[in-house]
């Protein structure tokens, strides 16, 4: 799955990120890649599910693809 367009996507309808949109290839490295300013969003490969066969000289199935957006904002209080 093409990630890129998503990211473009993301980068473009939502200002409030101001380009601070990524990727990582799995959820487990998030913690070591994750070095954007916050607010920020990260894409992730889903899962992708493939439908049966339905022909028998060539290649016609069903592929849905899926992944995920994990947004990360800072939690800490304001003291003001």
């Amino acid at each position: 799955m093409k990630l890129s367009p998503i990211i473009a996507a993301l980068r473009t309808l939502c200002p409030r990120f101001e380009n601070r949109v990524g990727s990582v290839s799995q959820y487990e490295d998030l913690p070591d890649c994750g070095k954007l300013a916050l607010p920020s969003a990260y894409v992730i490969p889903g899962e992708d599910v493939v439908g049966e066969q339905r022909s028998q000289k060539d290649y016609w199935q069903s592929l849905t693809e899926s992944f995920y957006v994990v947004v990360i904002l800072n939690n800490a209080r304001n003291q003001k």
